[in-house]
């Protein structure tokens, strides 16, 4: 989980309904992020009942959580500034795609933009093995080990491409 972000997921999360801390730490699993601790996501709902955001009731040994006015319209604001953060990093592109020779490259990542504004989680089945993938790049540039593997990195990453073609 990104740290700082655990706090809108939840929202967002008990937006669409009311949750147990257990159904939520699964929900969020399911949507894609790693899982929650339960040292993560009690306190943190204790913490939006104590602010007002979330309501909380018994259900026997359970305790189910729901949105409260004061955390739809906190939520909302958060959406907003979301939404501004993603135009400006688009407009950025946009700006980076019209001084660049190489035109288009930039689509995947502009649709990408777009699918988070409306709310999807591109990838979202295959979040840890594309983290797995982006880390181990990340650390091979540091390393200093992608130059010199460049065209081992290359058969690789087109293999993989002919690969995911032919699934159906």
């Amino acid at each position: 989980m990104i740290t700082g972000h655990l706090k809108i997921i939840v929202l967002k999360n008990l937006s669409k309904g009311e949750l147990s801390g257990y159904d939520l730490m699964k929900a969020i699993q399911k949507a894609g992020f790693s899982r929650p601790s339960a040292g993560s996501i009690y306190p943190l709902l204790e913490d939006l009942s104590i602010n007002g955001l979330v309501s909380k009731r018994e259900a026997g040994r359970k305790k189910i959580y729901s949105l409260t006015r004061k955390g739809r319209l906190i939520l909302a604001e958060m959406t907003k500034r979301k939404d501004e953060i993603i135009d400006r990093i688009l407009d950025g592109i946009k700006i980076f795609e019209s001084m660049s020779r190489e035109k288009g490259e930039t689509g995947l990542m502009m649709d990408m933009l777009n699918r988070i504004k409306k709310g999807e989680i591109p990838f979202s089945e295959l979040n840890p093995e594309i983290n797995e993938l982006q880390m181990q790049l990340h650390t091979m540039m540091a390393e200093g080990r992608i130059k010199r593997n460049r065209i081992s990195i290359k058969k690789i990453l087109k293999n993989t491409a002919l690969q995911l073609r032919k699934l159906k």
